[in-house]
């Protein structure tokens, strides 16, 4: 604040030297030099510096250039001059302060309308990515039930089980899509889907996550896993009745990591003899989305079936 001040005399006394200057040169208006630092003054320092630049101006060029000199006036020459000057210098003033003000609010709308433009460039970059990502799982999923059809499974099964799958893809997209403007928790997401999957059986839906702040793409990928592990519980074990309890957790571990499990009960399976058949796409397709994440996928198959995904929340 002091500085304002004080840029604002530095300015008035360069006016006062460059007038006493003018004045062993030529023969010049008294006026002249304080024109241009009041205008200066405007920009840098603000209206009021500007304002007490206009009253020491007329004090100075009372005193030193309008006769008689000294300050005596000289009636009514000195007050209409001295009246002229005030009055130029104020319109020096706002016009200067609202040419400043219109220059800096076209700044401020133009790096706006750029930040905007940038962001709407982003987000339709981001929905593209996201687009191809969500059609490579659908393909992933289609070719996974081409090859159980091929292998001999009911082809009704399958259709089914993938109709289901990519409902439960668009849903989540939605979902997705809406989150930012709803701030949706991350436990809540998860139970919509869930009860998206679960919709005609009788199963019990457990979740809880604690709170924390995820990218859109890991909220994805962290969704598609629970929905791939639900899919594939639906099919093994609600739907042959052999459990009814399906519960997923999201915890903190050490070292800015997270764990996601998964685990419902039921009898449990050889992880390797399900890989290797026709039927194990679906626990395929889980690494391959943990590996996504950057983390590890590990199942076990004690007490049910509990599936683990330890990632960074980075």
């Amino acid at each position: 604040m002091r500085m304002r001040w004080l840029v604002a005399l530095a300015l008035w006394s360069a006016a006062v030297a460059a007038r006493l200057l003018l004045d062993e040169i030529v023969n010049t208006g008294p006026f002249l030099t304080f024109l241009p630092a009041i205008a200066l003054t405007t920009v840098f320092c603000g209206r009021w510096p500007a304002v007490m630049t206009i009253i020491l101006a007329a004090i100075v060029c009372d005193y030193f250039w309008l006769p008689p000199t000294g300050f005596a006036m000289e009636w009514p020459t000195t007050p209409i001059s001295l009246a002229a000057f005030v009055i130029v210098g104020l319109l020096d003033l706002v016009i200067v302060e609202a040419l400043y003000t219109a220059a800096h609010n076209s700044s401020t709308q133009h790096n706006r309308l750029e930040s905007s433009l940038r962001l709407r460039e982003t987000m339709v970059q981001e929905m593209r990515y996201r687009i191809a990502d969500q059609l490579h799982v659908i393909m992933a999923v289609l070719e996974g039930s081409q090859i159980r059809i091929d292998s001999g499974a009911n082809a009704e099964d399958v259709l089914e089980q993938a109709i289901g799958r990519i409902s439960s893809i668009a849903h989540l997209q939605q979902i997705i899509d809406d989150g930012p403007s709803q701030e949706r928790d991350l436990a809540v997401l998860l139970r919509e889907l869930l009860d998206q999957v679960f919709y005609d059986v009788d199963v019990a839906v457990q979740v809880r996550s604690l709170p924390v702040r995820l990218s859109h793409a890991r909220v994805t990928i962290l969704c598609l896993i629970a929905i791939e592990a639900a899919t594939n519980s639906l099919r093994h074990i609600f739907r042959r009745r052999r459990g009814n309890l399906f519960a997923i957790e999201l915890r903190r571990l050490p070292n800015e990591r997270l764990m996601l499990t998964i685990w419902s009960d039921g009898p449990g399976f050889d992880t390797g003899t399900v890989l290797a058949a026709a039927d194990g796409r679906g626990l395929s397709i889980m690494q391959g989305l943990a590996a996504q994440l950057g983390g590890t996928l590990t199942v076990e198959c004690r007490s049910g079936t509990t599936v683990r995904v330890e990632f960074t929340d980075t």
